[in-house]
């Protein structure tokens, strides 16, 4: 609607400071044009007060983008927070796609966590999630590189027959059972 109007840059500097810093533009003396005067009617509360920089808003808008730099400092930011949270719908893995080309070892680093934290729940629903980032490391990394993880994960988890087959899997390898 802003596009149409005329004002996507107003709109989209007005939106970007409230998400960076959390502070509403004035509702009378607003750079946006036609925004209604002031009404006098106090804003509602949210229900959870959110903190600002609204980090996974910011992800999403740079991803849209196809900023890697900016999806970056954004997801460096919300790692600064400290809390063991997930990104909502499956963010995480959105942002790796998006750094792939530009900053390969970064979505390398990010499969790896992903894979890692999934193969470290010890059920085997949660080893085949992880051959998704397998796949991925090992279609991206330059094979020296993905073979040497995949040896590591092999000795780490050298007890966890049912990951072992999933990793054999990422490579298609037949597994031979002893009879």
């Amino acid at each position: 609607a802003s596009i149409h109007a005329g004002v996507r840059d107003e709109v989209r500097g007005a939106a970007m400071h409230y998400l960076i810093t959390g502070k509403r533009p004035p509702a009378g003396d607003s750079v946006i044009p036609g925004v209604l005067p002031d009404t006098g009617i106090k804003v509602r509360p949210q229900p959870r007060e959110t903190t600002a920089p609204i980090t996974e808003t910011l992800i999403e808008i740079a991803i849209a983008e196809e900023r890697p730099d900016e999806v970056l400092r954004w997801y460096d930011r919300w790692e600064e927070g400290g809390v063991a949270r997930y990104l909502k719908h499956n963010l995480e893995d959105r942002i790796a796609d998006a750094v792939a080309g530009a900053y390969p070892e970064r979505a390398f680093a990010i499969w790896k966590k992903r894979a890692e934290r999934l193969i470290n729940e010890v059920r085997p629903q949660s080893y085949e999630v992880s051959l998704q980032y397998l796949r991925k490391l090992q279609s991206h990394m330059p094979p020296p590189e993905w073979e040497e993880y995949r040896d590591e994960l092999r000795r780490k988890h050298a007890r966890k027959k049912r990951f072992l087959e999933v990793l054999d899997r990422v490579e298609d390898r037949q597994i031979i059972k002893d009879i």
